[in-house]
């Protein structure tokens, strides 16, 4: 008899996507050393833990090995923004920053930005409403790029 495999791994959901073939969800999430692709053990809709799975909160999750898929078991948010001290523009930011990470990332992709997305977010969580956003993305896109070896300093 086979033991079942099991792990702990602290990340950042940067996508969701249904599945209706296997009628539950597939998540993305960025942890210290790679994209990892995880199945959620429903649909969104059903799914006790759907508002913790957003960008910027640093989730801790229990994962289950299965032949095909690691499946999540339980979910904790680890680190959360301080959202409703928030402006919408900062909501703005937080969305191009999840596209500029999903537009240069790709599943099972080693990359060490996980330690530096986390100070970036803790940036914007502590910029006043005042900053120039643009400015901020630029150098958000650039510092990534940089960090993945698409260019040099």
């Amino acid at each position: 008899m086979s033991q079942t495999e099991s792990k702990q791994i602290k990340g950042y959901i940067l996508k969701v996507r249904e599945d209706f073939i296997l009628n539950s969800a597939l998540a993305e999430i960025l942890t210290d050393s790679t994209l990892f692709e995880v199945k959620l053990p429903a649909k969104m809709e059903n799914y006790k833990y759907k508002s913790l799975l957003n960008f910027g909160n640093l989730l801790s999750f229990d994962l289950v090995k299965t032949r095909k898929h690691w499946v999540v078991t339980h979910i904790e948010c680890y680190e959360k923004l301080n959202y409703p001290s928030w402006s919408y523009s900062k909501f703005e930011i937080l969305s191009q920053m999840n596209k500029v990470l999903l537009s240069n990332l790709h599943l099972d992709q080693e990359c060490q930005v996980f330690d530096w997305l986390r100070g970036e977010l803790d940036k914007l969580d502590n910029f006043q409403d005042s900053f120039d956003q643009k400015v901020f993305l630029d150098e958000f896109l650039s510092n990534l790029e940089i960090r993945l070896g698409f260019k040099s300093t």
